[in-house]
């Protein structure tokens, strides 16, 4: 551990503190059964100044990791300080994504890391801090390496921000996926607040509908408590985008089995509601299923403790309800019509 500013911090330079982050990992693993593993934008740290506060341009506190550095060196190292440090991040970041698929194959880890790339890729205009000369965290090379299996980059600027524009951000870092990982932008929903500077609900909802036009296939808010709290009526502006369910985008690259196709009967339950019934092994997981209203067609995703759809909607009868079982990454089974059972049938 190293004491830095006012805080203390492990050193990724020491094989140690690599040894114990990986073994907190494992241990989350084993323990809980988790869908994926999620870390922040901390690598080595923010630059603190020298007199103890926040960087703010001037001269900044090194990092203490000057014995882990002269071992490096003693060993026959040939690196500068900053590619060394780089390495070591890198070594960590793909250890972490092995042995966590390793320990568990379906599980899906992501990184959320600052927004701003290098600053020798940058689109024209974009300015500020740069992760890849103070944080050591070559994040571009990451997600060509494919050591994760989602990008949530913090775009935590609005969309018309000078040096930062929202959407001009997301089409950075979209143009670094070559293999095709998810990158999911991280939306800084909490900015809405009870301050001078609060972000209006309509920015938040625009950053929304952005990043689906520019084919990002989701999105995370920063963080649920604004949500929550409908601070602004920002759930209320967010119910419209949300309107329908959605499946989690499916991680095929994890090579999950496809799950067998569910064979289910459609039997009465609750007033109301319509419930499947399974023949076979239900699956452990969500159910995708379509119900058909007339002629309109209503999505749904079924969790394991409701398997229920409404009898009606729209003023109209279900009718053909076709479902689908969704593995742990997403991997959708063959699709199967369900037989309807129901007394009311005609």
């Amino acid at each position: 551990m190293k004491s830095y500013g006012n805080q203390l911090w492990m050193d990724p330079g020491e094989r140690a503190a690599a040894d114990r982050f990986i073994a907190v990992v494992q241990d989350v693993l084993a323990r809980y059964d988790v869908d994926g593993v999620h870390i922040d934008d901390y690598f080595y740290p923010y630059p603190v100044a020298l007199n103890g506060g926040p960087a703010d341009g001037g001269p900044e506190l090194d990092f203490p990791d000057e014995p882990s550095w002269r071992a490096y060196l003693d060993a026959g190292g040939t690196l500068a300080r900053a590619d060394w440090r780089r390495r070591n991040v890198d070594l960590l970041m793909e250890r972490f994504y092995l042995e966590a698929h390793q320990a568990k194959p379906t599980v899906r880890v992501g990184v959320s890391p600052f927004g701003l790339g290098r600053p020798d890729r940058r689109p024209p205009g974009i300015t500020g801090f740069s992760q890849y000369d103070k944080m050591y965290a070559d994040v571009e090379k990451w997600l060509a390496a494919g050591w994760l299996d989602y990008l949530a980059p913090q775009l935590y600027w609005p969309r018309e921000s000078a040096g930062q524009p929202f959407g001009t951000l997301l089409d950075y870092w979209s143009a670094q996926n070559a293999i095709g990982r998810h990158v999911w932008p991280g939306l800084f929903t909490s900015r809405i607040d009870a301050t001078d500077r609060s972000w209006l609900p309509e920015e938040i909802a625009g950053q929304v509908e952005l990043a689906r036009a520019r084919g990002a296939s989701g999105h995370l808010h920063f963080s649920l408590i604004a949500i929550a709290q409908n601070r602004k009526g920002i759930a209320d502006r967010l119910a419209a985008l949300y309107a329908t369910p959605a499946l989690v985008p499916a991680t095929p690259w994890l090579r999950e089995p496809a799950p067998p196709a569910p064979e289910a009967r459609l039997v009465d339950a609750d007033p109301g509601y319509a419930r499947l019934a399974f023949d076979n092994d239900e699956p452990r997981g969500v159910v995708a299923a379509w119900g058909r209203y007339g002629t309109t067609w209503r999505f749904f995703a079924l969790a394991p403790a409701d398997r229920r759809l409404p009898a009606s909607w729209g003023g109209q009868r279900l009718g053909l309800v076709v479902i689908s079982a969704v593995g742990r990454t997403g991997v959708e089974s063959p699709r199967a019509r369900a037989l309807d059972l129901r007394r009311s049938s005609p």
